[in-house]
């Protein structure tokens, strides 16, 4: 009877220790793995998001020397038709119509240019700033499943420890 229960004891821990080590393996290979992607695809989304923020504050940076060439031919005194055709242009690239007693005076379509651009910029600092929040909401998921993955890490190699030493202790049975 002592030696049988000597027996199932040494089954039972290594029984033990073989299922706690499945547990890890499976937890890192697994769900550990599952995060990793999670989180890959997270740093990609705010990856494409900086690069959006890059080209809006390029064209940010465009339309304010485009302000700032217009600023320079008005005071010039650039020719009139000149003028009115870079802002034309301008305004277009920007989709702001110009209502038709505007379209040859050219103070009060540079008005409606410094107007628009001032709309514009805000529209960009606007879009900036929202996009720039949802590319820290993603940098705060993407940590919360790197401590997540530390975690389960760490509860692995718990698993992985136990096994093994329930899987040594049955030679104390012996």
């Amino acid at each position: 009877m002592k030696k049988r229960l000597k027996y199932l004891t040494s089954v039972v821990l290594i029984l033990s220790g073989v299922m706690m080590t499945v547990i890890s393996a499976v937890m890192n290979n697994y769900l550990v793995t599952e995060n990793n992607d999670n989180i890959k695809s997270l740093h990609d989304q705010a990856e494409a998001i900086e690069q959006t923020i890059m080209q809006l504050w390029q064209d940010y940076q465009l339309f304010e020397l485009k302000k700032d060439t217009a600023t320079l031919l008005v005071a010039q005194e650039t020719s009139q038709k000149y003028l009115i055709n870079f802002i034309s242009d301008v305004l277009n690239t920007i989709n702001v119509a110009i209502p038709s007693n505007m379209q040859n005076n050219s103070e009060q379509l540079y008005t409606l240019f410094l107007n628009s651009i001032a709309q514009y910029k805000q529209h960009t600092t606007d879009q900036i700033n929202t996009i720039y929040g949802e590319k820290l909401d993603l940098l705060a998921q993407a940590r919360g499943l790197e401590q997540k993955n530390n975690d389960l890490s760490n509860i692995a190699l718990f698993f992985q420890i136990m096994g093994l030493i329930l899987v040594l202790s049955k030679h104390f049975f012996d």
